[in-house]
C-alpha cells in the first residue's frame, strides 16, 4: 500500500483561479508568516497540509479548477 504523510511534500501548477484562492486564504490568516511559493516551471511546492488547508474549502463538485488539468504531483518536475 502505497502512503503519503500529511507532512511530504507535493507539487501542483496553479490556475488563475488557485492563485486567487492562495492569496485570500493568505489575507485571512495575516498573523501566520506567508510561505512564498517555491516555483520550478510553474510548479509550486506545498507541504500537503498547507495544500489541504488553502485549498480545501473551495474544492467541489463543479468548483473552479485551482490547479493546472486538476493534477497534484508526489514528485518535483523534471
Amino acid at each position: 500500500m502505497a502512503q503519503l504523510n500529511c507532512n511530504d511534500h507535493v507539487w501542483v501548477r496553479l490556475t488563475d483561479e488557485g492563485r486567487r484562492i492562495y492569496d485570500a486564504a493568505e489575507a485571512r490568516f495575516p498573523e501566520v508568516a506567508r510561505i512564498p511559493l517555491v516555483e520550478v516551471d510553474g510548479w509550486s511546492k506545498w507541504q500537503l497540509w498547507c495544500l489541504m488547508q488553502a485549498f480545501g474549502g473551495r474544492m467541489f463538485n463543479g468548483c473552479a479548477i485551482p490547479f493546472v488539468d486538476n493534477v497534484i504531483s508526489l514528485e518535483p518536475p523534471k
